[in-house]
């Protein structure tokens, strides 16, 4: 047998140590928990992969990390999961799957995830096209202040759309997405004042909406804006 010569020995141990310190503290000391079954950490390894934050970016590992935490009921590893699934990043696209993974973080009351059901049920997209289903988990996900199932909610009660239309419900939820500075729903006030639908008519309020949401980047409401404007005595 032949002997390995002590320079590659030497060599091959300064590799395995510059390889290992290579890597921040926080990285490895996140990692030794992740080990360690952790589901906290198992979920920050799979975001620093996916991310490329500490480490190279690798989604075949952010996967593997985000699987060890959904297992132990981790509902952000649930989550993210559903999101690689339905864009297909560093797997196929399988939209059966990513609904999978979100109704097990939705069922656990992530409005995240909630919120991505409404969408899918709301577009049929990945399942039939269903406005009740839909209605439903933007609801759950409103309930906790997700201000994007709040303008949806809002939609559909103006549209009549899996429920009975109701301006005034419409209106309530749009506020509550206007709040929290949703420019969709800044916009939808303004055209409900514009129009008088479900409040009075009030040039001054629909001006002042739709300000705010132009003030976002919303192309069709700097367009209704300037209509409006230009209609002023």
């Amino acid at each position: 047998m032949r002997r390995c010569p002590l320079a590659v020995l030497l060599f091959l141990l300064c590799f395995i140590v510059l390889t290992t310190s290579a890597f921040p503290q926080s990285f490895k000391k996140t990692r030794a928990e992740g080990l360690r079954g952790d589901s906290r950490a198992q979920y920050e390894l799979g975001v620093m992969y996916a991310e490329g934050r500490e480490v190279k970016q690798n989604y075949s590992l952010a996967k593997v990390w985000w699987e060890k935490a959904a297992a132990k009921g981790h509902t952000g590893g649930q989550y993210n999961l559903g999101v690689m699934y339905a864009e297909g990043k560093g797997v196929t696209q399988d939209l059966a799957r990513a609904k999978a993974w979100w109704e097990k973080a939705a069922t656990q009351g992530d409005p995240r995830a909630q919120y991505e059901l409404g969408v899918m049920y709301l577009e049929g997209k990945g399942v039939k096209q269903d406005y009740t289903q839909a209605q439903t988990w933007f609801a759950k996900a409103a309930a906790q202040g997700y201000a994007g199932a709040q303008y949806n909610l809002g939609l559909l009660y103006a549209g009549g759309q899996g429920v009975t239309q109701d301006y005034a419900q419409a209106r309530t939820w749009f506020e509550k997405a206007a709040a929290q500075n949703d420019p969709r729903a800044q916009y939808e006030l303004g055209v409900m004042y514009a129009k008088g639908e479900g409040v009075k008519q009030d040039q001054a309020q629909a001006i002042a909406w739709l300000e705010k949401a132009a003030a976002q980047g919303h192309a069709e409401a700097k367009r209704k804006l300037s209509i409006l404007i230009g209609r002023q005595p």
